[in-house]
């Protein structure tokens, strides 16, 4: 059956039809929101002519699994390819200048891409649920953004901020900032280091990656944004320094497997250690405060086992299992040696 394009002004509005390879016709500059009234697209010649892909152009077109944009192409708009759960490989001219917000979002068979030397605007979440994503490359003769030290993650070079990543990242020692929504939803992420010359980590950076279990979060770290870590369900580790100045809203909102929280108490700031609780839920404020209050030095919160006591062990507060943490009895006592066999890695 043959294919019928809706094109106006040059720009294609409708395909409809029975084929499921397909040729756009020359002439066409701009893919509009396409509504596909025909079989499940599996291949597409696009035609040179073509400039702009734009915003949800190819919307759960999931059967389409590979895919040679023109060399004209110079935009892509926001969430052009989301839910393109089939495609595999995708050929990004080097005139592309612009990537929009979630424009790979779910295309989760999608395993590399390359960014452009002339790309300048690059969207956030960009990659979000891109599950089997392990190899992220930025053109050397890109101006504004690189993939150092093979990273497999987009930087912005002049603010050494890391903009997009996989689960395969390896954070470069030169990067300064998480930018926002890094990892969104990157699912087969299942643990965060943060070294020692981090920053900041923005809104989202971390969200939604259903199966990280654990983050470090170095004591370089100032500022944490909004749901950095939220819907993180099986989360269940956290190590983190006071040194965090400014956290967002609901950090750590929807992580219900957060079992063991370490706050590095390194500056002697109350007011970090009491948000971070507050956050997770652990145990009330209150209690944080007094045990703050008699112990600036390193200390363990496990719900779980309904236990706090500190890195070098010098105290112990016993938590009642009955309250459940959220009527706790506590009580204070000087310890100097406990007798726990497992090591320091069972309790980080």
């Amino acid at each position: 059956m043959r294919t019928y394009f809706e094109i106006i002004n040059d720009v294609l509005e409708r395909v409809s039809g029975g084929e499921t390879a397909i040729t756009v016709p020359e002439g066409v500059v701009m893919l509009d929101e396409i509504t596909w009234d025909c079989p499940p697209i599996k291949s597409i010649k696009l035609p040179s002519s073509l400039r702009i892909i734009d915003s949800y152009a190819f919307e759960d077109c999931d059967s389409l699994k590979e895919l040679i944009l023109p060399p004209n192409t110079v935009t892509i708009g926001n969430r052009a390819f989301i839910g393109c759960s089939g495609l595999e490989k995708i050929t990004i001219p080097e005139k592309l200048t612009t990537i929009g917000e979630e424009a790979f979002c779910s295309c989760v068979s999608l395993k590399e891409i390359i960014i452009p030397a002339a790309c300048v605007l690059f969207g956030e979440k960009i990659f979000r649920d891109c599950r089997e994503l392990s190899s992220i490359k930025v053109s050397p003769d890109n101006d504004l953004y690189d993939s150092r030290d093979n990273c497999n993650a987009v930087i912005r070079k002049h603010s050494n901020t890391l903009l997009a990543g996989c689960y395969n990242t390896v954070i470069p020692k030169s990067v300064n900032h998480i930018g926002q929504g890094a990892f969104y939803e990157c699912k087969k992420l299942s643990r965060v280091v943060l070294h020692s010359n981090i920053v900041t980590v923005g809104r989202d950076a971390f969200g939604g990656c259903s199966n990280l279990k654990s983050a470090y979060i170095c004591q370089s770290v100032t500022e944490i944004g909004d749901r950095a870590f939220w819907n993180c369900p099986s989360l269940e580790t956290l190590v983190i320094s006071d040194s965090v100045k400014k956290m967002g809203n609901d950090v750590f909102y929807m992580c219900p497997s957060l079992r063991k929280v370490h706050v590095k108490n390194v500056t002697g700031d109350k007011k970090a250690a009491e948000e971070i609780y507050r956050q997770t839920g652990i145990s009330p404020e209150t209690t944080i405060k007094n045990a703050v209050a008699d112990n600036d030095i390193d200390f363990i919160i496990d719900y779980g086992n309904e236990y706090i006591t500190n890195e070098n062990i010098d105290y112990l507060i016993g938590i009642s299992a009955e309250k459940k943490c959220t009527e706790v009895s506590a009580f204070l006592l000087k310890l100097k040696h406990i007798g726990f066999s497992s090591s320091d890695e069972d309790y980080l």
